[in-house]
């Protein structure tokens, strides 16, 4: 399950020499670690708040993403710099209500998890729709094996609802 999801990240992605910057890494390493706390509210939903998990998982992010910002600033301009900041509140409630929704349902964490994988969905038309991408024939390949791997974790997600 773990290979095929990150096989298709990686075919989604497409990462390649001739248009590498070093902050692809940094989007990687977010999705590491909304995915770290995710599986830490499944597992630890008794030892802190949605709200703790929500700070402890994106404080990482964002200190990181200062660091970053300081050692290498941008000059943006000002539509520029509120849209990133109107998406920065749209993404980081989100996120916080994803945390609230997770700790909240353990008993059918299982039947809420595959709700992510409406992501890939929606990244695709918002990205046709909105941006006038489309996805080459390797980013759908990817989509798919990253699907493929959702699958084959639902007899895990099966087991540990029946656990409860």
């Amino acid at each position: 399950s773990l290979f095929f999801g990150t096989l298709g990240v990686l075919f989604v992605v497409q990462p390649g020499f001739e248009n590498y910057n070093p902050y692809f890494l940094l989007v990687l390493f977010g999705a590491f670690v909304i995915t770290g706390s995710t599986v830490l509210v499944n597992k630890f939903h008794y030892v802190t708040s949605p709200i703790g998990f929500f700070v402890y998982g994106g404080i990482i992010v964002h200190i990181l993403s200062l660091i970053i910002f300081i050692y290498d600033p941008l000059i943006i301009s000002l539509n520029t710099f509120l849209l990133i900041i109107i998406s920065s509140f749209l993404i980081n409630g989100a996120m916080l209500l994803m945390t609230f929704a997770f700790q909240r349902s353990q008993k059918y964490y299982s039947s809420v998890f595959c709700l992510v994988y409406f992501q890939i969905l929606y990244s695709i038309l918002i990205g046709y729709f909105i941006f006038g991408e489309y996805l080459n024939f390797y980013a759908i390949i990817g989509a798919l094996l990253i699907v493929i791997s959702g699958l084959f974790s639902i007899p895990a997600q099966y087991k540990q609802k029946n656990e409860k």
